[in-house]
């Protein structure tokens, strides 16, 4: 199904799924950067069982954060023309192509969270420090 663009209130509408889009790839290369933190980190340790299954961990979500990367910048030169240019055929699958990404997005935050979480337990571990003190 497409329709002709031509009402503003659509057209700002896909201006903000711009914005958003571009944010979302400012959120990325925020996670790239963990994820180089991450990886230096457990390369560094003296558990070298751990650290191998944690680099695999890293390993994928570094690729599914590549992909997800190319899926964005897809998107984005999709929206690109519907925006700048009067009466563009908008199809549905844009709003699916956006539902998709923030769903995987959403993914990878919960896969980032994961590696942090094991980076901490791993740091916890070469320091001895098992049981954190509780906080009053």
């Amino acid at each position: 199904m497409t329709t002709i663009i031509e009402d503003n209130a659509l057209s700002t509408g896909l201006q903000e799924l711009y914005l958003v889009s571009k944010q979302w790839l400012s959120e990325l290369a925020f996670l790239e950067n963990e994820l180089n933190f991450f990886r230096k980190r457990v390369t560094n340790t003296d558990n070298h069982l751990a650290c191998q299954n944690y680099l695999d961990k890293i390993t994928n979500i570094e690729k599914t954060h590549c992909d997800l990367k190319t899926h964005i910048l897809h998107y984005l030169r999709r929206l690109e023309p519907l925006i700048s240019e009067s009466k563009q055929a908008l199809d549905i699958n844009l709003i699916e192509n956006y539902a998709r990404i923030k769903t995987e997005l959403e993914e990878f935050s919960i896969q980032i969270q994961s590696v942090k979480r094991a980076a901490l337990a791993l740091t916890q571990q070469e320091l001895g420090y098992i049981n954190p003190p509780q906080q009053i």
